[in-house]
């Protein structure tokens, strides 16, 4: 998950910082990269830390939060056009996965798995 996180967030600069087409093309393949592991490493995790009863209810509620996000997404995008600029937009979005960061450590840090010493 902090893979694809921190790769989105490497692309979103990439393209908000980019001048050229060698940066905006291979930002844009690198974000679908991440967020397709954000995506994968979401649905897994809502899987292992739910019960079979709820899990079907659950991803179906993360799966509706993502189709509303995609439709409020470009909204929100192009209203954002307005006040600034495009390579604003894509910098905003790459603040916002930076302010994730530090939630997700914490996250990673809390779930552990509880590891047994190795005998000597």
């Amino acid at each position: 998950f902090t893979t694809g996180l921190v790769t989105s967030l490497v692309s979103l600069l990439m393209i908000g910082l980019g001048r050229s087409l060698w940066w905006i093309l291979p930002g844009a393949l690198i974000n679908a990269v991440g967020y397709t592991m954000l995506r994968l490493a979401s649905s897994a995790y809502i899987g292992d830390r739910s019960t079979p009863a709820s899990q079907t209810r659950l991803v179906g509620i993360y799966a509706t939060f993502g189709d509303i996000g995609s439709a409020v997404g470009p909204l929100f995008g192009y209203w954002l056009i307005t006040f600034s600029s495009l390579d604003g937009v894509f910098l905003v979005s790459a603040l916002l996965y930076a302010l994730c960061l530090p939630f997700l450590m914490r996250l990673a840090k809390i779930n552990q798995p509880k590891t047994e010493p190795l005998p000597s």
